[in-house]
């Protein structure tokens, strides 16, 4: 069995660490020691983050500020578009694909609502089944976040949240039923590692190879 996670495992916040490495617990736990698992991450790659500085806004300033939206939505996009398509030799070979966990239906921008989006169309454009596992959801979801994220989670096998919230807003917002998942960080035992050295370790696009162990880096306490 071979799995390709996706999520922030590759940041450098120890929440979406220990979340990316509970959620391979769980994937070991459930499939076998012997299950192959690539972790991936969109917010990682060669192009840095596409983040200008903003101005103090003015009446003057809308549509400057509708430019600077619109070229930085499409670096976005063709930021997570470039590391998937770079990604699919080894995505075709997985069996499944698990996105989750963490915070990842938010209206952050439209950051996530894209990135997951273009990773659900691919998805289904190569035949690849997700499942949607362990996430919640934060903040307002409207307008083009609200059609990119429904068009995502429909097209999932399967869709579980990890709080009583997240799920009604979930049902509501999108008319879907939504399994109770779980915080996959708190599969982790206490004395886990607290730190990744190499983050880059994580992602098979900069380490070739699958995630070897319960988090497949090497870790300080």
């Amino acid at each position: 069995m071979k799995i390709l996670t996706v999520n922030e495992i590759c940041s450098n916040n120890i929440g979406d660490q220990a979340i990316g490495a509970g959620l391979n617990l769980a994937i070991q736990h459930v499939f076998g020691l012997g299950t192959e698992i690539y972790n991936f991450s969109l917010q990682k790659g060669s192009f840095p983050s596409v983040a200008p500085v903003r101005k103090a806004k003015t009446a003057e300033s809308d549509s400057g500020d509708l430019k600077v939206s619109i070229a930085r939505h499409s670096l976005w996009s063709f930021r997570y578009l470039y590391r998937l398509l770079f990604a699919m030799k080894t995505i075709s070979k997985v069996d499944l694909v698990i996105v989750g966990g963490g915070s990842l239906v938010m209206n952050n921008k439209l950051q996530f609502p894209t990135a997951l989006y273009i990773c659900g169309l691919l998805f289904n454009i190569f035949n690849k089944p997700y499942a949607v596992s362990g996430v919640s959801m934060s903040g307002e979801i409207n307008g083009v976040a609200h059609v990119l994220f429904a068009r995502f989670l429909k097209g999932a096998i399967h869709v579980d949240m990890r709080d009583p919230i997240s799920r009604e807003k979930g049902r509501l917002l999108f008319s879907l039923e939504i399994a109770q998942g779980s915080d996959y960080a708190f599969l982790l035992d206490y004395d886990a590692p607290s730190r990744v050295k190499n983050t880059s370790q994580l992602d098979f696009l900069t380490h070739d190879g699958k995630s070897p162990g319960y988090a497949g880096v090497a870790v300080e306490v």
